[in-house]
């Protein structure tokens, strides 16, 4: 048993399903980027199939285009805390543990550009829902209001969430 292990007070057993389970949620996420981004093309394609270019169209694309370009962003926050977890510390069960239990290099500024990626890739899915809502209800502001407040407080509380997150990070 490692010192970290004894220290953070885990078995042989439970250091292995944490250390497999944080490689399967890694591989999980490529597949699930890998699937996203085939239905970002397919969307795509049939978007520029159409032809005909009306304003709201050009919008729902520059918006698809934004949604996908966050969570590529996302998928590279990702795809590098695997290539460090358990490539760079992946020497030993030690290493990919301390790195696993938060006791790595994954720096808080680097943690709050992902977060930061996310809450945008969501607000602008939720605005484009809410944008949708109130194009189908025939631009009534009262069906929005309540989604649109929602929003805002959550913008509010990430903005929030945030700072403290790179106020940490200095």
């Amino acid at each position: 048993m490692s010192s970290l292990e004894q220290e953070l007070g885990f078995s042989e057993e439970t250091v292995q399903r944490i250390i497999g389970d944080s490689l399967n949620v890694h591989l999980i996420a490529v597949f699930a980027y890998g699937l996203y981004t085939i239905i970002f093309i397919v969307t795509i394609r049939h978007i520029v199939a159409r032809g005909q270019w009306p304003l709201q169209r050009v919008a729902l694309t520059i918006v698809v285009c934004l949604i996908w370009a966050l969570t590529t962003i996302d998928f590279g926050f990702v795809w590098n805390e695997a290539y460090v977890t358990f490539v760079t510390h992946g020497q030993t069960q030690d290493s990919v543990l301390r790195f696993i239990s938060g006791r790595g290099s994954w720096t808080s500024k680097r943690l709050a550009m992902n977060r930061l990626a996310v809450i945008l890739n969501a607000t602008l899915a939720e605005l484009t829902n809410i944008w949708r809502c109130w194009v189908i209800w025939n631009r009534r502001w009262l069906v929005v209001a309540f989604p649109l407040l929602g929003v805002i407080c959550g913008l509010l509380s990430a903005a929030f969430f945030l700072a403290i997150g790179f106020r940490l990070a200095k």
